[in-house]
């Protein structure tokens, strides 16, 4: 899970409809539609948690479907998982944002807590070999094209009104074929030029000489419900029916009608994120190819491109950052520097994508024109304090970036993206001549000295930022006994900025217990991001009270830190034994006596820990619960029994009443 205070709006976003999916065994290539279950769970909201349920461990196949509406910036993500064994369908809920790498077509074990036809996920395992990534492995390699393969199908339903005027209808097989792969500015000419040529969607597959786009066929369905698994399902019949062979594809797209025409839906494109055997597509908004090229990059496993200007790690605008298909989605753009990683396009180039970890001069190639090893077009600098990352490029308004408005184009343009997997990429800035960023906590600045059509000159500093360390002592809360010694451990991180040296702290402690304490090592040196551990000993406790450890720098030499870190334990003493148990009782059992009684408690606060089990005044067993099988007797032999409770600290009770009992005979009389 993503733990940083990065908040991706994921907008309940739930049509008035039934919203309906299809999951996929990639194993066989069978759809199992079952649009009745996923009807019903499409139809309700997001899952909120619950507690109880019942514990399930699922084996299945992951479907997760974006959705975007463009026109009102929402967006929803839904997880699936259909059981292998049974082919039953589950939603999946999680108590945080779940990780980026959960793909459709995934083959995964599921643990959590099931509540109907709901899985509240605990842990998603995947299984090796499954799902689609793509991801850069940062090395240099020849670039090598590789070719998707997609079906285009016009879907016709029997309420919609696809165009108001026929002489100039444009929803044609031709036009969208023009829209995906014939026009200058097609989508596969998009994602060839972003890519520089490694990837791109085959035109004809089947060697039929035109592309594939085929229709529209009238399915015979309502748009009433956007029950869209139910249109693709007809589609697909329709499209075999006129002799498609669907097993040539990765990728099927669905063409609806406008999506004015679909008020039901509430969204103008949907995609499965990550493909399994294939994936799909549903656009009902045709007229824009850069629909298009948006929900195959959700396919590709991209997520949207948003914006941050505060750099605070919110999202200010998921669809915000204009400069990307994955943002704005009706403007034709190359993907940003962060997607560009992201999918490898940059690292099978040498020097065209760097890390960037020393201060110094770099200067910048634009992003969007072929690379021949001079300069860079991308710059990564890690960000420590959130875990993820700074992508510098440089864009400029030549050839699918001609149309790019002045703020992408003026300067350096700054991102921040987790640097793998589904993620949200976010726009900082771009900065001009003379301008800078500087992110103090890690002692981050980057300014821009010049810029033309070639290239852009930009100077990257680490310098040293101190930030107090963080201290952490366990246990935070320990029960002792009056008087006594007691042992703790504390964790110390130097937070200071990369930039800075290793700083040695002086470690103090106080405390409100009485008594005396002993931390060792009294002082340690801690290089920035590193950490270390010291062992404490407070002696003589007289009273409850908080126990502090204080860590400074006072040597001078060291980087200046504003304020200390410290570190609070409290200590409970607990000077009353716990009351005796009651109502102690025993019974033959077939393999021996068992015993049982009535619970004690303990008024020193510490609470009552175990039960100590005697015979005949010897200790035979412990137990934290409310009873006992003795099996270690003698038959027909004649013993008594006592408990007592033992509290947090090692206070042991009294007796409880006891018990007399004869064993059974091995010859198997009866007992008197």
């Amino acid at each position: 899970m993503n733990t940083s205070t990065t908040r991706s709006r994921l907008v309940n976003l739930v049509p008035k409809s039934l919203l309906v999916c299809t999951l996929m065994l990639a194993a066989t290539g069978q759809v199992f539609a079952h649009d009745g279950d996923m009807q019903t769970l499409l139809s309700r909201p997001q899952p909120a948690p619950f507690v109880g349920g019942q514990p399930i461990m699922v084996q299945g196949e992951l479907e997760v479907l974006h959705g975007d509406d463009f026109t009102g910036s929402r967006s929803f993500v839904r997880y699936f998982v259909r059981n292998f064994a049974t082919h039953q369908l589950f939603e999946l809920g999680f108590d945080e944002e779940p990780g980026r790498d959960l793909l459709s077509g995934q083959k995964v074990v599921i643990r959590g807590r099931a509540m109907g036809s709901v899985i509240w996920a605990k842990d998603v395992v995947s299984l090796a070999g499954s799902g689609e990534t793509a991801q850069g492995s940062g090395t240099a390699a020849a670039p090598v094209l590789t070719e998707r393969k997609a079906l285009t199908i016009l879907v016709n339903l029997t309420d919609a009104t696809l165009c108001a005027d026929p002489n100039t209808c444009t929803y044609t097989t031709g036009y969208i074929a023009d829209k995906l792969y014939t026009a200058t500015q097609s989508m596969r000419a998009l994602y060839l030029n972003s890519s520089y040529g490694q990837l791109g969607f085959k035109a004809d597959t089947n060697g039929d000489q035109q592309p594939d786009v085929i229709g529209p066929f009238q399915i015979g369905l309502s748009r009433v419900g956007c029950n869209y698994s139910s249109w693709a399902s007809a589609a697909d019949s329709a499209a075999q029916a006129a002799g498609a062979d669907l097993s040539l594809y990765q990728h099927r797209i669905y063409v609806l009608p406008p999506y004015s025409q679909l008020p039901d839906c509430g969204w103008a494109g949907l995609a499965n994120v990550g493909c399994g055997t294939y994936c799909r597509s549903w656009i009902a908004e045709p007229q824009s190819m850069m629909v298009y090229a948006h929900e195959l990059g959700h396919n590709l496993n991209m997520a949207h491109a948003g914006t941050d200007p505060e750099n605070d790690g919110v999202m200010n605008d998921e669809y915000g950052d204009s400069s990307d298909p994955m943002g704005s989605s009706r403007s034709v753009h190359n993907f940003n520097g962060a997607h560009s990683h992201q999918l490898g396009w940059l690292s099978t180039f040498a020097n065209a994508y760097q890390s960037v970890t020393t201060s110094g001069t770099y200067n910048l190639a634009p992003l969007g024109t072929p690379p021949d090893g001079s300069l860079p077009q991308a710059l990564r600098i890690a960000k420590p304090d959130s875990g993820d990352y700074y992508y510098l490029t440089y864009r400029q308004p030549t050839g699918f970036d001609s149309s790019l408005p002045l703020t992408y184009t003026r300067g350096v343009n700054i991102h921040r993206y987790k640097g793998s997997g589904y993620d949200y990429t976010k726009f900082i800035n771009s900065l001009p001549d003379g301008g800078f960023f500087s992110d103090p906590a890690n002692g981050i600045t980057v300014s821009q000295t010049t810029h033309g059509t070639s290239s852009a000159l930009i100077q990257v500093s680490f310098g040293c930022v101190a930030q107090s360390p963080s201290v952490a002592i366990t246990p935070t809360t320990i029960w002792v006994k009056p008087g006594s010694t007691t042992a703790l451990s504390a964790q110390i991180t130097n937070r200071d900025a990369a930039g800075c040296s290793a700083t040695t702290f002086q470690l103090s402690a106080s405390h409100t217990t009485g008594g005396t304490s002993a931390v060792t090592p009294a002082s340690t040196s801690v290089a920035p991001g590193q950490g270390t551990s010291a062992s404490i000993t407070v002696a003589g406790i007289s009273s409850s009270g908080t126990f502090t450890l204080t860590v400074k720098d006072s040597d001078g030499v060291d980087p200046s830190h504003s304020s200390d870190g410290q570190g609070t334990a409290q200590i409970a003493v607990d000077g009353t034994a716990p009351s005796a148990p009651t109502n102690l009782s025993s019974a033959l059992v077939t393999k021996g006596v068992k015993l049982t009684w009535s619970s004690a408690s303990d008024s020193g606060g510490s609470g009552v820990a175990t039960y100590y089990v005697y015979r005949n005044g010897a200790k035979i067993g412990a137990t934290t619960s409310l009873s006992y099988t003795d099996s270690t007797g003698t038959s027909g032999t004649t013993y008594t029994y006592t408990v007592t409770s033992v509290d947090g600290v090692g206070y042991e009770s009294g007796n409880s009443n006891s018990t007399t009992i004869t064993t059974k005979s091995s010859k198997g009389g009866k007992p008197r």
